[in-house]
């Protein structure tokens, strides 16, 4: 018997009750090549502009989120965006959250994302930073995040969230509800710096319990690798 949440979450993104397939892609054209119609489509929003490059300068004002996404509509399936920012000051670098310029951009680029998808009007589905939690768990033994520093509360939506990692990810549910309500938010947890229920209560103080679905990745060879 399907699980009500899971109906009502294929009830938003517009598909049958059932297990839903998708495929990661540049584009359409080579699904449409092979005829291959899968319910999702998904590809990576990678960097910082100013650090090494970043996704919005793909198309100018970071129209590749609207073409892509128009793009998988078009074609019948539901777009989704693997939000991917963090590493681009560094791989593991947790640090970099309490970096003003750093996280300046990056939360710019955010809400730029947001605003793209806002004015598509259509549900998106987004995966919010694999492998940083992983590594934001690995910074202190009890994967306490309300202890490691970030710049959030300066953001107009969340300036009632504290200035830590925990802030941090309850910022981009926040921010994504304020201007892209139908923007469908996922937090991939990462289990090497602890245990299940380790890293299930830590996920919850950044929110995850507030968003819409889990991403569990059985690998992280599809980041552009």
């Amino acid at each position: 018997v399907p699980v009500a949440a899971t109906v009502a979450l294929a009830n938003k993104l517009g598909k049958p009750a059932r297990v839903l397939v998708g495929l990661s892609a540049n584009s359409t054209d080579d699904l449409k090549s092979q005829d291959i119609h899968p319910d999702i489509v998904e590809h990576y929003l990678v960097g910082i502009v100013g650090y090494n490059g970043g996704w919005p300068d793909w198309n100018a004002g970071g129209a590749y989120v609207t073409i892509f996404a128009e793009a998988a509509q078009a074609y019948g399936a539901v777009p989704m965006f693997t939000l991917y920012q963090m590493t681009a000051n560094g791989e593991g670098n947790v640090d970099t959250t309490a970096d003003a310029a750093f996280m300046n951009k990056y939360w710019g680029q955010v809400r730029l994302m947001y605003q793209l998808i806002a004015k598509l009007d259509k549900p998106v589905l987004i995966n919010v930073e694999p492998d940083f939690w992983g590594f934001a768990a690995g910074k202190r033994s009890d994967h306490d995040l309300t202890k490691l520093t970030a710049r959030v509360s300066g953001q107009p939506e969340c300036s009632t969230l504290p200035d830590t990692v925990a802030g941090l990810g309850q910022c981009v549910v926040q921010m994504g509800r304020k201007i892209a309500p139908k923007a469908l938010i996922g937090f991939p947890p990462a289990f090497w710096n602890g245990t299940p229920s380790d890293i299930g209560a830590m996920m919850q103080t950044a929110g995850a319990n507030q968003a819409d679905f889990i991403v569990a990745q059985t690998s992280d060879r599809d980041a552009g690798c």
